[in-house]
Parts: C-alpha cells; sequence; structure tokens
C-alpha cells in the first residue's frame, strides 16, 4: 500500500491480542512486525519502567505512584478497580489483608489487624499501672498465685535486696527472713544440703587456736610409734625412726645435769682402747671414779639398767619437771601428758594433714569443714535459709543484733536487771538513782549541799529538812494553821472549795451558768444571737455584716467581709483540677476517639464542668486541632463546641472559637471515666498535647 503518515491512518480504539505493529528490530537490522499479545508476553516475563512507574505484570502492582498509591488487583489491564484500596478509602474490611479478631487467634504476619480488634485485644490486657490479676501469674515456668503476690504487700525490702534472690530457692517463709541481709545468693546457696542446726554442729568441733581434747586423738594417716613432728607446711606427720633416737636411746640422757658434748669435750680422750671388768660379770654394773684417783664397779640402785631393757620403775619418782630437766630439746612447758583426758593448754597442734574430731567441744572460729559427722563435704554455714530451718535465730528477725550480743543480765518475765534512768522517758528530770538494799526507817533524799546521789535519810534528817520540829503534831489545829494552811473554820463553804475545778482567779476565764446571776452596771447578759451584731461595722445591732462573693474571694482584697460556703465552692478556693497528658511532648498528635481517660475521684463527684483548656508543647500549623470531652459513663459528649487550638497557637485560651459546656451533660460522679476525644488535628501536627478540666459544686 502506499505510505502514509500515522496521523492519517483510522484509529482503531478497540485493539485485540491479535492486532499487529511495525517494529525495528536492531538486532536483525528489519523492520518486522509484532502482536499485542507478544507486548504482553514480555511485559509480563519483566519489570518496565514506564515515565517514572515500574509495572511488574505477573504481580499485577505498580509502584513509584503518589505516597500511599501503590495499587494491587487480579486485573491484569487495571480496570479491576473493585479489588483495589485507595488512600481515600475509609472502610477496608472487605479486604483479605486486613483482619478483625478480637483475640488474635490466626497469629499472621502479613495481615492488618482492625482497630477495633486492637483495642479490644488490648483492653483484655492488664494495663502496666496499678494491674488488677486473678488465678495464678507465669512467671517463666513458675505459676504465682494471688495468696503467695499478697505476701510481697507491705514489703519493706529493698530493690537491693530483693536482687540478692536471684536464683535462690527458698520457700517465701524462708525468704521472708532474709529482711537486710546483703549477702549474695552464691553465698546464701553455700549451706545447702545441711542437715541440722550449723552452729550445734560447729560448738561440737574443736578450735583451730588452742584446742582442748576429752579423749585421745587419733590421727590414722600417722604411722605407730613414731614421734610427730611439724613438716615445711606446719603439718602434724610421723618422723622416721631413721631421724631420731629411739625412747631407749633418748633413755640415757637420765639424769644428765648439763649439756653432755661439754662434758665429753672437758673429759678428753680415754686412755687406752677400752676398759675391761676384770672378774666383774652379769651386765648389772658401772664403773664409778671413787675420788682418790681410782675407779671401781658399782651395783645400780634397783638392780637394774635403765639404759638397756630395764624400766624407769627401778628410779624413784620422777616428776614431769624433772623429766624436763634432762630434756633439752622439749617444746613447749607445764607436765607431762598421757593419752587418758589430758588437757592440753593453749597447744599449737599445726595444721594436721588428717585429724579425727570426734567429741571435740568448744567453739568452732576458724575451723575449715572437712569430712564431719552430719554435715556434707562442702557444706556452706552462711546459707541463711538451711540456718534458719535448723532453728537458727537470725539477725534479721533482732531490731538490734548489737545490743542482744552486748546483753549481759537476764531480762525475762521476773527477773531483776539493773539499769540506769539515763534513756528512760516519763521520768522526772534530773538523775534517776537505782533503789536497792535500802535500810530500814530510812528515807531516800539528799542534804549534803550541791547535787549528787541520793542519800538514806534518817527521820530527823527528813524532819529537819521540812523544817518540822522533832515530835510536832501534825493534829494540833494551832500548829497547822502557824505552818500556813487554810483552815475550814475559815472557809463559807468548804464542799465548795473541794469541788472547785476550775480556775476563778483574776484574768481566768471560768465557764459559769448564768441561772443565779444578779446584772450589774454595764454587765448586762448577752444571747448569742446578741452577741453576733454587737461591735459590728457601724456599731448599732442592725445586723449589718456583708458576705463575700465568690468573684471577692478570688481578688482576696477585702478585709470587713465574711465567706459563706457556697462562695467558697464557687470561687477558685472551691475549683478542682484535674490535667490529663494525652501526647508525650515529641509525639505528634493524631485525631480518634479514646486519645487518653481519667477516673472521677470521690473529691470531685458531684460537681459540674466549668472550664476546660488545651494545650501543646509544639504548635501545629495550618487548620484547628479539636478536642471534644466525653463521659463515658454516662454516654455523653461533655462540650456542645469543642476546645480548639488555632493553627501556629500553643493553647485554647487564644481560640477564635471558645469552647462551649454543654450544660445538660456537664455533671459528673465519683468514678466516672472522662475520655478524650480528637476531632481534628493541624495539617502538620502539633506535639505534646494536654488537657486541663476544672469542676466545681452546682
Amino acid at each position: 500500500m502506499a505510505n502514509k503518515k500515522i496521523s492519517a491512518l483510522t484509529a482503531k480504539t478497540t485493539p485485540v491480542a491479535a492486532d499487529e505493529f511495525a517494529i525495528n528490530d536492531v538486532a536483525g537490522g528489519a523492520t518486522k512486525k509484532v502482536t499485542l499479545d507478544n507486548i504482553d508476553d514480555v511485559l509480563k516475563a519483566t519489570t518496565q519502567t514506564i515515565t517514572n512507574k515500574t509495572i511488574d505484570g505477573d504481580n499485577n502492582t505498580i509502584t513509584n505512584l503518589a505516597i500511599g498509591a501503590e495499587v494491587t488487583g487480579a486485573s491484569t489491564d487495571l480496570t479491576d478497580t473493585a479489588a483495589l484500596t485507595y488512600n481515600a478509602d475509609t472502610d477496608v474490611s472487605g479486604n483479605g489483608y486486613v483482619l478483625d479478631e478480637d483475640n488474635m487467634a490466626s497469629d499472621s504476619a502479613t495481615k492488618l489487624a482492625s482497630q477495633q480488634s486492637i483495642k479490644a485485644y488490648v483492653d483484655l490486657k492488664a494495663p502496666i499501672a496499678n494491674p488488677t490479676f486473678t488465678g495464678e501469674i507465669g512467671i517463666g515456668a513458675v505459676n504465682v498465685s494471688e495468696t503467695e503476690l499478697g505476701i510481697l504487700e507491705g514489703a519493706t525490702t529493698t530493690t537491693a535486696e530483693l536482687n540478692i534472690l536471684d536464683g535462690v530457692t527458698s520457700t517465701t517463709a524462708e525468704l521472708n527472713i532474709l529482711d537486710g541481709v546483703t549477702a549474695t545468693a552464691t553465698e546464701l546457696n553455700y549451706v545447702d544440703g545441711v542437715t541440722s542446726a550449723i552452729q550445734t554442729q560447729l560448738d561440737a568441733k574443736s578450735p583451730s587456736t588452742a584446742p582442748t581434747f576429752a579423749t585421745s586423738i587419733t590421727g590414722s594417716y600417722l604411722t605407730a610409734s613414731e614421734i610427730l613432728i611439724t613438716n615445711g607446711s606446719k603439718d602434724i606427720v610421723s618422723a622416721p625412726v631413721a631421724t631420731y633416737p629411739s625412747l631407749t636411746e633418748l633413755a640415757y640422757v637420765k639424769g644428765v645435769t648439763s649439756a653432755i658434748q661439754t662434758q665429753i669435750d672437758a673429759i678428753g680422750a680415754p686412755e687406752g682402747t677400752a676398759v675391761l671388768s676384770t672378774g666383774e660379770a652379769g651386765g648389772s654394773k658401772f664403773l664409778r671414779e671413787d675420788g682418790d684417783g681410782t675407779c671401781s664397779w658399782q651395783a645400780l640402785a634397783g638392780g637394774g639398767d635403765a639404759l638397756t631393757s630395764n624400766g624407769l620403775d627401778q628410779f624413784a619418782a620422777t616428776t614431769s619437771a624433772e623429766l624436763a630437766g634432762v630434756i633439752s630439746n622439749e617444746t613447749g612447758s607445764g607436765l607431762l601428758v598421757f593419752n587418758d583426758s589430758p588437757a592440753l593448754i593453749t597447744p599449737d597442734l599445726g595444721t594436721p594433714s588428717d585429724l579425727v574430731g570426734t567429741n571435740i567441744t568448744g567453739t568452732a572460729a576458724g575451723l575449715t569443714v572437712g569430712a564431719t559427722t552430719g554435715v556434707e563435704a562442702g557444706a556452706d554455714v552462711t546459707d541463711t535459709a538451711n540456718v534458719t530451718a535448723a532453728g537458727a535465730l537470725m539477725d534479721s528477725e533482732l531490731t538490734s543484733i548489737a545490743d542482744v550480743k552486748a546483753l549481759d543480765q537476764s531480762v525475762v518475765n521476773g527477773a531483776s536487771p539493773v539499769f540506769d534512768g539515763t534513756n528512760f522517758t516519763n521520768i522526772p528530770a534530773g538523775t534517776v538513782d537505782v533503789v536497792s538494799n535500802v535500810a530500814t526507817a530510812r528515807v531516800l533524799g539528799r542534804t549534803t549541799a550541791g547535787s549528787g546521789n541520793s542519800e538514806e535519810l534518817t527521820a530527823s534528817s527528813v524532819r529537819t529538812l521540812i523544817n518540822v520540829e522533832d515530835g510536832a503534831d501534825v493534829t494540833d489545829a494551832t500548829n497547822v494553821q502557824s505552818a500556813g494552811a487554810l483552815m475550814d473554820s475559815e472557809l463559807t463553804s468548804i464542799a465548795d472549795v473541794k469541788a472547785l475545778d476550775q480556775s476563778v482567779i483574776n484574768g481566768a476565764s471560768p465557764v459559769l451558768a448564768t441561772t443565779n446571776m444578779t446584772e450589774g452596771t454595764d454587765k448586762n447578759f448577752v444571747t448569742d444571737a446578741e452577741a453576733t451584731v454587737i461591735g459590728n461595722t457601724s456599731n448599732t445591732n442592725t445586723g449589718d455584716e456583708v458576705a463575700l462573693i465568690a468573684s471577692e474571694i478570688n481578688t482576696g482584697t477585702d478585709t470587713d467581709k465574711y465567706a459563706t460556703a457556697d462562695a467558697l465552692a464557687g470561687s477558685y478556693v472551691g475549683t478542682a483540677r484535674v490535667v490529663i497528658s494525652v501526647t508525650p511532648d515529641n509525639i505528634d498528635v493524631v485525631t480518634g476517639d479514646n486519645q487518653a481517660r481519667t477516673y472521677i475521684p470521690t473529691s470531685v463527684g458531684g460537681m459540674n464542668l466549668v472550664g476546660v483548656h488545651a494545650y501543646v508543647v509544639t504548635a501545629g500549623t495550618t487548620n484547628t486541632t479539636d478536642v471534644q470531652i466525653h463521659n463515658l459513663t454516662q454516654a455523653a459528649d461533655m462540650l456542645s463546641t469543642v476546645s480548639t487550638i488555632d493553627s501556629g497557637e500553643t493553647s485554647s485560651r487564644t481560640a477564635a472559637t471558645p469552647a462551649v459546656i454543654d450544660t445538660a451533660n456537664d455533671d459528673v460522679a465519683a468514678g466516672d471515666i472522662i475520655r478524650i476525644d480528637i476531632d481534628a488535628a493541624s495539617t502538620v501536627s502539633p506535639e505534646g498535647l494536654y488537657i486541663e478540666l476544672e469542676f466545681r459544686l452546682p
């Protein structure tokens, strides 16, 4: 056909898939044809960008549109607008990606929740402030009952003290004993497994310093019949026989009175190589120097030789001191100790590698627990729970552990402790003496000049002290009267004087009935009503007192008027204010009902709403921010004209249209729930919204 311009071609407004287009095949260098179907296949296979818009044919999406204008639908030509969601839509309940589940049962990670379902779900949860729980509360794998939580009511334990319990498995009763304890959980767990009172067990052990042993000490690790020595670590061990003389050898020094080596050195070398006992036999004699330059063999007293096979019983009785006198390397001092009930005085046993402490008594300060009866290895005697369970009195149970430790006398019922009166209460000021062992017919007082302790006064001393002569007769009317006593005979009515129960001296203010009183000149009696008008501002009995009104109370400048309860209730004095934080300071104000709530306290119940003021921290711009006060309990809006904050303003006090309170719905009762609804917000939202409500009695 002849060449034509595109503009000259006939338009086809309803193309079909088989319609063809001319296309330049760049790779093949020729003009070819394609159908609409071919173009659709290409568009579906890849993501194409058209005029800054990205079209995904397979997923039926167009992105890079205006904010919030992503279009998703089932139709490939995007003509199925019923399946699309627009920014202006007010109801999205028909969309599959929106779920309305009050219990959030589906737990979907790809669906949205409706506002109503979120609110219903949140309402089922306990509030952060003052939550109320029923049944048991699960904390991890632990279920805590209401009764168990109630144990903490009124507890004075600090946070630091409670943190100590991290990891402790003790019961509530055991934990309550820990009030004031500063030990760590690790330290408290050291006594885990202790089966009886730790102090009792410790008291049964020997102290590491100066122990006293009631019976013999058995060292199972020691070698029998060997001398005990201390090694380099100060442990008691058996000394090998090869390292010290035998008992027989040690007995050779019996009776030596000075250093053996010194004596040997003084003797010098013997003459010859041997001394022969010519003619002597039996081995029971000793060679003695007779003092005349000669020697002779002498029989031993007792007929034996302790240096060889015979015992020491051939000698006379020997004291410990005498035995110590022939030993040059002994340790310690005092009496010789045998193995039957020895009493060791401040011995130093060193550090034994093994020691059986059966029936050891005394304190256990510094005792290291090893394998002991009734206490397992590694038992920690600082575990408060085990110590308490064993019946020990804990520091935390005492008001002052220091005072208990210092107690040195009995204070039980019936005891007679001795105290001074320094800090006693309800005792007259001054020194309080200890009254005990006072002689017969004596009075405690003091006649010696100056202050000091009480003295035992005789009857004569007491009479002198009170200026009464010996033998004075206190029943003699003359003596009594001369001493200054007021006598019955001097009184018109002794009964009236005895019955006197108030002061009637000059200047006193006694309360008297007027029944039998007579009026004197310028001393007339008046009634309460007459007293009200006496001395008023006009000095006449016209009752011209003036009451203040509420505005005058607010001004606070009048000095000659009185205030009524009604005027006080209508003034600033009778105004109750409630301030509600709706939005935090750095958070945008958003529209919607129930942005905040408050409860009407008992002190405000019965009042009327008389003022509403709204404030923001950061002003919004363009259009107003409108606030409605709604009484949720009474299901009524309390404002007939909402409170507004104008563009660029931070307070509703300067609003062009002030709020108007609906007088038909301005009353509140104790417990009413007041809800804050944000009907509108400025285009550029304000930040940090606060509402002030003022209430007064009607």
